[in-house]
């Protein structure tokens, strides 16, 4: 598994339990003891099961209330409340109840069901470690000998990364128009679905991989993100992978919560970007920001893809307007079908 792939699967596992941030209620004056494994998972609305297949990696073991609890493989701290009701761990409180033989973990969109078992409590797990770097030996040839093999099988290879740095660079920086869209989790943002955000952004990629993603419309920054880029994914583009950053009003973003793939876009010269914007680790709305390069077309997006104000953007390219960074967004978002 690539050191990539590695912190993926540790921030969606850091993630989810943060995901379980309490919001309300009380548990029972009970103090868990024992081993308990994750038999269920009860979920509402659009929220995904984040666990996928439940197995013996999820569970959670109590000595008088504290002890260690184990999502996939990776184990943190647990601390138990009886009067409060309220699990303690490193990534926030979480809304908790015994009920007989049951420990309860509790959101708004989900539950997570733990039965106390007979069987031997397992030993606490290390916490995962990422693989070491696979090093190879030093070959036994001569300094002058291994030069030669380069000369001879390097130049096809050099031509070819050399075409993926330029395809890097010339996708990754740049300038962007397009919007942002909202699916709501929470029924406060319920007026906000279906309406275009219309945004600028511009995107720098250095030598060393190092990218920046900044987006912004007429009041604020609706995002500045870092991250990186070794090269790999779908395309010669690379995957950009979020390392930090802050979406919208003030939501910091997880390593790795933004992972953008541009095969994934759909379209040439696009990019797409999802996420989840929490309040105080609550959920409050999905969101899908769609870009496009400054002065690429939309004639591959439908109709109803395509921005409501395609005609001040193609005014703006008709008048040689080569970057928008002192572009003023129209006033009026045409955002509802005219009567």
């Amino acid at each position: 598994m690539s050191n990539v792939k590695f912190k993926k699967l540790l921030t969606m596992v850091s993630v989810v339990i943060a995901g379980l941030f309490l919001l309300t209620g009380c548990g029972k004056a009970e103090i868990p003891n024992g081993y308990y494994k994750l038999s269920s998972v009860n979920q509402s609305g659009d929220f995904s099961n984040p666990f996928g297949t439940l197995d013996d990696n999820s569970y959670i073991v109590f000595t008088d209330g504290k002890g260690y609890i184990v999502l996939k493989g990776t184990p943190e701290d647990i601390t138990y409340g009886a009067e409060t009701g309220i699990a303690h761990t490193s990534f926030g409180d979480i809304s908790a109840s015994v009920d007989g033989d049951t420990f309860i973990l509790a959101d708004k969109n989900f539950k997570m069901f733990f039965d106390k078992s007979s069987d031997p409590a397992p030993a606490k797990p290390d916490y995962p470690a990422p693989p070491e770097p696979e090093v190879e030996e030093a070959a036994e040839e001569p300094a002058e000998e291994e030069a030669e093999v380069e000369e001879e099988a390097g130049p096809e290879e050099v031509e070819e990364t050399a075409e993926a740095s330029e395809a890097m660079m010339d996708y990754w920086n740049g300038y962007w128009f397009g919007y942002w869209t909202v699916k709501p989790v929470e029924p406060v943002w319920e007026d906000h679905a279906g309406h275009k955000f219309y945004v600028l952004a511009r995107t720098r990629l250095d030598d060393e991989g190092n990218t920046e993603i900044h987006i912004w419309d007429n009041d604020y920054a609706v995002a500045d993100v870092n991250g990186t880029n070794d090269g790999s994914g779908s395309t010669e583009c690379g995957t950009f992978v979020s390392t930090d950053g802050v979406f919208w009003d003030g939501d910091d973003l997880f390593p790795g919560e933004w992972n953008i793939d541009p095969a994934q876009a759909g379209h040439d010269n696009t990019m797409c970007i999802t996420g989840v914007c929490n309040y105080d680790m609550v959920p409050q709305f999905n969101y899908t920001i769609t870009l496009v390069k400054w002065g690429s077309d939309w004639n591959s997006f439908s109709e109803e893809e395509q921005p409501d104000i395609i005609a001040w953007y193609q005014e703006q390219l008709s008048a040689g307007v080569e970057s928008p960074l002192t572009l003023k967004l129209p006033d009026k978002y045409e955002t509802e079908a005219e009567e």
